[in-house]
């Protein structure tokens, strides 16, 4: 069976549970929320926000605005990113 998710660094939009189509930047696959415990082909963060890091009261900090979603899900490929990271060459 062919891997049909895209490449880490694509752009997409999804409509999100305001229902507001948002454009999001893929940073991960395969993944389960913890907080939730549910499996999710992607994990993203907004574009071009990136991640934000939230300080709490006791000086640590959380992830709050990561956003997970299944690939039936996405509206419309912004970006596709077609770098395959073993072939990017050090320099």
């Amino acid at each position: 069976m062919e891997e049909i998710l895209l490449q880490v660094g694509s752009v997409v939009i999804v409509e999100d549970p305001d229902d507001i189509p948002r454009n999001y930047m893929i940073i991960g696959h395969r993944i389960i929320n913890h907080s939730s415990m549910n499996a999710w082909d992607y994990v993203s963060v907004k574009y071009p926000d990136g991640l934000k890091r939230f300080f709490k009261h006791d000086k640590s900090y959380d992830y709050d605005d990561y956003f997970y979603f299944n690939h039936f899900e996405i509206e419309k490929v912004i970006h596709k990113n077609s770098i395959e990271a073993e072939n990017l060459e050090r320099k």
